[in-house]
Formats: structure tokens, C-alpha cells, sequence
């Protein structure tokens, strides 16, 4: 009796501080912050959408648990998403663990913080295969960029908005806050400067349509006018390649 008495003993000591290192080692709770905090908080350079190597085309989004520091350095990162696309993970944190937030407070000082973002997988840039020269932008030159957004499955705005150097006008017709048409003054040469842009990105030289083959998604379609030399490019969820796809393409929470 002695001898089991003595062996039930020892063994319940080592499972009692067993426990107690579990207890010890308990993640702290951080304050929560979700998406629309977190986007007001971004310091740029920080890109959600980041191209890979080996990511094929269709919709491949990672969420991401974050953990930031008072300083606004990302301190630890807890990816979550489909196995496939987490096998894609190895190549993205890199570039994710180097994002830099303004810090997130509570009570008035800044905290460490758990928060929610995202990122979405796609293939490498499709650069334009045959380079076409943009006309010249001269100083009286007449220019017009228009970007018409459809309809999706959901919610998403539909609306068109043409800035030309005559001035601007906006037609909103679903979910956005003035729906109709409206116009107003621009200043001309703020809009040959924005022409600038599309010429710096080669956006005469894009093909005319960038489709994946996926449903219910809104459709964007972006043009420009320079003294009646005019380019439009659809793009429905589609691989936009070279500085076009940089400066020119807006991406966005699916």
C-alpha cells in the first residue's frame, strides 16, 4: 500500500507543474482591431495585393491575423485560407511582415494590437507583348480619361466618371452616395498632368481586355482621349501587367 501510494504521488507532481507551465505560457490578450481600422492605420508602401510565381489565375486571398507593436512594426503574423494558396505563404510573408502601421491606441496610448488584413495572391505582371506610342500631350492638347464601373453579385457601385479639360461629370446609378448626373469645373492642366501618368505607364500599349474566368464580379473600364486618340481597356478581375497595372489598376476587398 505504501509502495502505490508513494508512485500515485510522484506521478501526480510532475502533471501539476505541467499545468502550471501551461498556464504560464498563455498568449496575452491584445486589443482587436478589424479591416477598416487597420487600412486607416497603413503606412504606404503596403500593397495587398502581391505578385507570385507559380499562383495561377482566379481569386486567391490569404486573412491575416496580425500582430503589431505600440511602434507600428508587425511582430507576428497568423495566415489563414485555402491549402492551396497557403502553400504560397512562404513567398508573401517577407513582404507582409515588413508592413509599418501608425500605432494603434486604446486609452489614449498606443498599444500592441491584434489585427485583421488581408492579401490577395496573383500571378506575375502580364507585360504588354508589342509596345504602342501614346500620341503627343501637348499644352492646349484636348483630353478626356473615363472609368465606368458594372454592376457585381452584391453591392458594388455602378457609376461613371469622365475628367476631361472641359470639365467633369459623374452619373451615379447604384449604390453610391449621389446617384444621377452631376458635373463641375477641372482644371485642364491637372488633367494633362494625370494624362501623364497613363503615357509614363504605357497604357496605349495595354490589350484591350485582362478577363479571368470567374462570376459576379463588377467590371472596370478605364479609357483616355488625347486629341481624339482614344484607348479603353476592360478589366474584369484580369492579370494587369507592367507599370499600367502599378499606377493605374485599383484593387480592393473581394
Amino acid at each position: 500500500m505504501r509502495g502505490s501510494l508513494h508512485i500515485t504521488v510522484l506521478c501526480l507532481l510532475p502533471c501539476g507543474f505541467v499545468i502550471a507551465a501551461s498556464a504560464g505560457d498563455k498568449k496575452p490578450v491584445y486589443p482587436s482591431f478589424d479591416y477598416d481600422a487597420a487600412r486607416s492605420h497603413e503606412i504606404k508602401p503596403h500593397r495587398r495585393t502581391i505578385p507570385l510565381a507559380g499562383v495561377d489565375e482566379g481569386f486567391h486571398q490569404l486573412q491575416l491575423e496580425l500582430t503589431v507593436s505600440p511602434a507600428g512594426d508587425v511582430v507576428d503574423v497568423k495566415p489563414s485560407g485555402d491549402p492551396k494558396d497557403m502553400d504560397q505563404w512562404q513567398q508573401a510573408q517577407d513582404e507582409v511582415r515588413q508592413w509599418k502601421f501608425t500605432p494603434f491606441a486604446q486609452g489614449g496610448r498606443a498599444v500592441t494590437a491584434e489585427v485583421d488584413e488581408y492579401v490577395d495572391l496573383v500571378p506575375p505582371e502580364r507585360l504588354p507583348t508589342k509596345h504602342v506610342a501614346a500620341p503627343a500631350l501637348r499644352s492646349d492638347s484636348a483630353v478626356t480619361i473615363t472609368l465606368e464601373r458594372t454592376g457585381c453579385f452584391g453591392t458594388c457601385p455602378g457609376s461613371r466618371v469622365s475628367a476631361g479639360t472641359g470639365g467633369i461629370a459623374f452619373d451615379g446609378k447604384y449604390f453610391v452616395v449621389a446617384e444621377g448626373k452631376h458635373t463641375d469645373s477641372v482644371s485642364a492642366d491637372d488633367v494633362r498632368e494625370l494624362a501623364k501618368r497613363f503615357i509614363a505607364a504605357d497604357f496605349y500599349s495595354m490589350e484591350p481586355v485582362y478577363r479571368a474566368g470567374v462570376t459576379d464580379n463588377p467590371t472596370y473600364l478605364m479609357g483616355i482621349s488625347i486629341d481624339g486618340h482614344t484607348k479603353q481597356v476592360e478589366d474584369y478581375v484580369g492579370l494587369v501587367g507592367g507599370n499600367a497595372g502599378n499606377h493605374l489598376r485599383a484593387g480592393g476587398r473581394r
